[in-house]
């Protein structure tokens, strides 16, 4: 019954294929925050089946990966939740993410907080259609929290399954969320969102070891609420919560067994809330292994569970997890959007709320909560994180767009933020500058009355909509950073071949792109050959020797010469029509026999 010793998963291998037989198809994921390094790696992750933090290993080969995916995964999230890289040296991809990224509002002026995957496999020799939904309680960061992941696979059945409706609703629905952001959908976007409704109520879900049946719920959707069972016993794990939804939920049981929360979280509680638990607790940050080695978990809980156990003599368990905090927003007001799944079954056969807080298990992580043991809280400090969610909140409200124009300089654009700044109450400092480059060329948009804010001038290939925004207040330890997809016109339609540029930089970069182009998308993750031109520099070998880039021409011309017609374009990108040193002279005389033979065959 979550065990953090035993029953442990990561993101990465939650994204690998249910099967060997089926490959990545497309994909929907949606989270209330997102980092764009995070989408990165995620993206080579399902392009090239490469391990976790590959992408940023062989840029190449994140360049290839992202051309796979960019059309086949969409990522729905709250808009001002966007996270910028924390390195420079992957920021000159980030561009290419902005088709992915749909940033989305609640029409409850709550927040868009469910963080779920559906995952699309197929099956290349034959028409098996298979689906894996994650539901997860955290979001899409490098934050490593306590959190809980349910990986539920799949395949698609010939009859409709009425557990599936809420699913249905909820993907049907994100495209509209979107365009509530003013964001605009495209209609490759919506077209997708409206396959996997329409294909996900035909899946028939493979429930975990243990469990009969399961349930989801969609807390802020009309009609798809999630109402507690009467039960014996129950215990709440959240991050936050809120005395009115406590008491709501404890009401729905006999017995309240535990609460377990954080500790600056549980401070906050009425002492009659806490009164209504049993026992409250909080997770050890100190905790080790038995064999004394540090812990693999990083501080803070981020989970939400809610466990009880009902029906005769408490044999029976419900266990709910997903987005929903105990919070007002979420369970009471309902003003955010969340996703809950329940999972029920025999308690001896999944074990309880005693297994769980035993001391083999959770137990053995959480400390009883004092609250006389608790620091005072810094009513300064909590004043200007009021102040720094307040304002970046008035951010989505706000009608922004960036617009670019040539200016005397070749290859530079200026770059302008236009729409009018909201009031930022509380704020000393506000700036903005492109994700692209680096914070020396933040621009202040603080108390300016004008409609447009020169953000600079940049070249082709720094044009983004990305655009970030930071915040501070007069609390020198409080400031919000957040990056923002505006409405963009005036970029250049050359400004994708641009970014090929910055990363193919030299011939070694442009020959293992080729072979990442090459590579059968099937044989990505499974080709050692391919791993070990990841990272190796072509120099390594003898020059002018071609062998292994032949063999993958062939190849291609073989089974699919329409993929050569795509990369005779590139080619021309890079080449500038002319020889240079990423495209040399001996690759032309070499690569011009692959065209003579497409013209011969009308390609």
């Amino acid at each position: 019954m979550l065990n953090p010793q035993s029953d442990r998963d990561f993101y990465s291998s939650a994204l690998r294929p249910p099967s060997d037989d089926m490959v990545f198809d497309e994909a929907i994921a949606t989270t209330y925050s997102v980092n764009l390094e995070f989408l990165l790696d995620v993206s080579a992750q399902l392009g090239l089946s490469g391990p976790s933090g590959w992408a940023f290993e062989d840029e190449t080969g994140a360049l290839e990966a992202l051309g796979r995916v960019s059309e086949k995964l969409t990522v729905y999230a709250q808009k001002t939740q966007i996270q910028a890289p924390s390195s420079m040296r992957v920021t000159r991809l980030v561009p290419l993410l902005e088709g992915m990224i749909l940033q989305v509002v609640s029409p409850g002026h709550g927040v868009f907080h469910p963080k779920v995957w559906a995952i699309r496999y197929v099956n290349p020799n034959s028409e098996n259609l298979a689906y894996r939904l994650l539901v997860l309680t955290r979001n899409m960061t490098f934050d490593r929290s306590w959190d809980i992941i349910l990986n539920l696979d799949g395949v698609v059945q010939g009859r409709y399954y009425n557990v599936n409706r809420p699913l249905v609703q909820f993907f049907e629905t994100l495209p509209l969320l979107a365009r509530s952001a003013s964001e605009k959908v495209d209609i490759g976007r919506e077209r997708q969102a409206q396959r996997f409704a329409e294909e996900l109520h035909y899946v028939r879900w493979n429930v975990p070891e243990g469990y009969d049946d399961l349930a989801f719920y969609l807390p802020g959707i009309e009609g798809f609420d999630w109402e507690p069972k009467e039960s014996k016993r129950l215990t709440v794990i959240t991050p936050f919560c809120s005395d009115q939804a406590l008491k709501d939920l404890t009401g729905y049981s006999e017995n309240s067994v535990a609460l377990i929360s954080r500790p600056e979280t549980l401070t906050t509680l009425n002492e009659e809330t806490l009164g209504l638990f049993k026992e409250s607790f909080y997770l050890d940050e100190n905790a080790e292994r038995e064999n004394g080695e540090e812990l693999e978990f990083a501080i803070g809980l981020h989970s939400k569970v809610y466990l009880s156990e009902f029906g005769p003599r408490a044999s029976q368990v419900s266990l709910v997890i997903g987005s929903a905090n105990a919070t007002n927003a979420a369970l009471i007001a309902k003003r955010n959007i969340e996703f809950l799944v329940e999972l029920t079954g025999k308690k001896k056969n999944v074990g309880g709320i005693d297994d769980l807080l035993s001391q083999d298990s959770l137990g053995g992580f959480l400390i009883n909560f004092n609250p006389e043991e608790v620091q005072e809280i810094d009513n300064s400090r909590k004043e200007a994180e009021k102040n720094a969610e307040s304002a970046r909140s008035a951010f989505i409200e706000a009608i922004l767009s960036v617009e670019c124009e040539p200016t005397a300089r070749e290859d530079h654009f200026k770059m302008s933020l236009k729409g009018k700044i909201p009031l930022l109450e509380g704020i000393v400092e506000a700036l903005a500058w492109p994700v692209t480059v680096s914070r020396q060329f933040a621009t202040n948009i603080l108390h300016v009355s004008t409609e447009e804010i020169i953000l600079g001038e940049f070249q082709l290939a720094s044009l983004t909509n990305f655009i970030v925004f930071e915040l501070k207040t007069e609390h020198p330890e409080v400031s919000v950073r957040f990056v923002m997809k505006l409405q963009a016109k005036g970029f250049p339609e050359e400004r994708h071949d641009a970014i090929i540029r910055t990363v193919i930089r030299s011939h070694d970069d442009f020959t293992r792109y080729l072979l990442f182009r090459l590579r059968d998308e099937n044989q990505i993750g499974h080709s050692t050959f391919t791993r070990k031109i990841a990272g190796r520099p072509t120099t390594q070998r003898s020059a002018g020797d071609y062998s292994g880039l032949l063999e993958e021409l062939i190849r291609a011309f073989c089974k699919n010469p329409d993929s050569l017609k795509e990369l005779s374009k590139t080619i021309e990108v890079l080449s500038h029509g002319g020889e240079n040193e990423v495209v040399t002279g001996e690759f032309m005389q070499f690569w011009e026999v692959f065209k003579s033979a497409l013209e011969v065959f009308n390609v």
